[in-house]
C-alpha cells in the first residue's frame, strides 16, 4: 500500500480520522492514534476532548465513594439508635 501524497513511499499506518494510508515522514502520533496530517491530528484531539467532556457531563465512569443504600441504612441506624437511647 502506498501513501496517497507520495506514490513512491510505502505506507506504514492508516489515519485514525480519515482512514487514508500514511508514510513514516508524514504520519503524526496523537496519543490516540496516527494522523496523516495536522488537520486530521487536530480533529482526533478535538474528538477525544469532546468524548471526555461528554463522559464527565453524563457521569459515566464516576462512582460515589459509598453506594446510596449504605448511606441510607447508616442514617436509619443512627435514628433508631437515638430513639433507643432516650
Amino acid at each position: 500500500m502506498h501513501f496517497y501524497r507520495h506514490d513512491e513511499r510505502e505506507a506504514i499506518a492508516v489515519c485514525r480520522h480519515c482512514g487514508k494510508a500514511t508514510c513514516a515522514d508524514c504520519s503524526e502520533d496523537t496519543g490516540q492514534g496516527i494522523a496523516c496530517c495536522a488537520s486530521c491530528a487536530a480533529e482526533i484531539q478535538a474528538s477525544y476532548q469532546l468524548k471526555g467532556r461528554l463522559l464527565q457531563s453524563f457521569g459515566v465512569g464516576s462512582k460515589l465513594p459509598l453506594p446510596s443504600s449504605v448511606l441510607m441504612y447508616a442514617i436509619f441506624g443512627l435514628i433508631l439508635l437515638a430513639v433507643a437511647i432516650r
